[in-house]
């Protein structure tokens, strides 16, 4: 699903609404979530599950084909861990 399916599947539930204000909603919608993650906050979405920033510390990778080593710098990653509702609802028969 991109932005786009997302903006006409809530506009087939809302068809009063205007596709360009439920555009503007969602894109204001994911600029938050990923303000959030930047700051480096945990965001909790219920029956849904949780975001959450993970710092890999710098290191050192290798060329497998070589085994030249180099330096890795350190990186951020997101995880999300989904909520037991949302287990749940994905694995009901």
């Amino acid at each position: 699903m991109t932005k786009r399916d997302l903006v006409l599947a809530v506009h087939d539930r809302h068809p009063d609404t205007a596709k360009k204000v439920i555009k503007t909603v969602v894109e204001h919608l994911f600029s938050e979530l990923m303000g959030a993650l930047e700051r480096g906050e945990k965001i909790t979405l219920a029956n849904f599950g949780v975001f959450h920033v993970s710092t890999i510390p710098a290191g050192i990778k290798r060329n497998p084909l070589t085994w030249e080593e180099s330096p890795r710098p350190a990186y951020r990653r997101v995880l999300f861990r989904s909520s037991p509702a949302f287990k749940r609802f994905l694995n009901r028969p």
